[in-house]
């Protein structure tokens, strides 16, 4: 058989089955006229399918459908993995509960801490530890805007510490 021939064997099958397109149909049976191999084993799965055809309808023995039906009705023990399998998945459910009833905890707890804490006005807004005498708007600093130099030694010098509100 020759390389050509592998590929319309395979379209045979594809035919048989009834699943060949309409212009591969014709294509291989232009080279059956051709292929005296490629006929043969038409013809012999032509044959093959004629014959299961007609022996399709087989009646199994009535001892036969009795032993199904007994093996049916009896129960069957579970096998050591169906065993295994059911703790797991068990144990599995659990698990995803208590992630679950954490993680309801830990919201509820945090929409509780952020419903009771006390607005603090602007986000960010700075509050002054050390010297809450600060009052907007009365501020005078003793500052020499002429040089840089003095303006930083004056902020290293005199600035209070400082806490952001959202770090409490």
């Amino acid at each position: 058989m020759s390389d050509p021939c592998r590929r319309w064997r395979r379209l045979l099958s594809l035919e048989m089955d009834g699943a060949l397109p309409f212009e591969k149909r014709q294509e291989l049976f232009v080279h059956l006229k051709t292929c005296a191999s490629c006929r043969n084993a038409y013809e012999a799965y032509h044959q093959l399918q004629t014959y299961l055809q007609q022996e399709s309808e087989c009646r199994a023995s009535p001892a036969f459908d009795e032993r199904v039906l007994q093996a049916i009705a009896q129960p069957q023990p579970l096998t050591w993995w169906e065993k295994r399998k059911a703790v797991i998945v068990f144990l599995a459910q659990a698990a995803a509960g208590a992630v679950a009833a954490v993680a309801i905890t830990w919201i509820l707890l945090l929409s509780s801490l952020h419903a009771t804490r006390q607005p603090l006005g602007v986000p960010g807004e700075i509050q002054l530890m050390q010297n809450r005498r600060f009052v907007p708007g009365t501020l005078a600093l003793p500052l020499d805007t002429s040089s840089p130099r003095a303006a930083l030694m004056w902020h290293s010098t005199s600035t209070p510490e400082v806490r952001s509100s959202t770090s409490q």
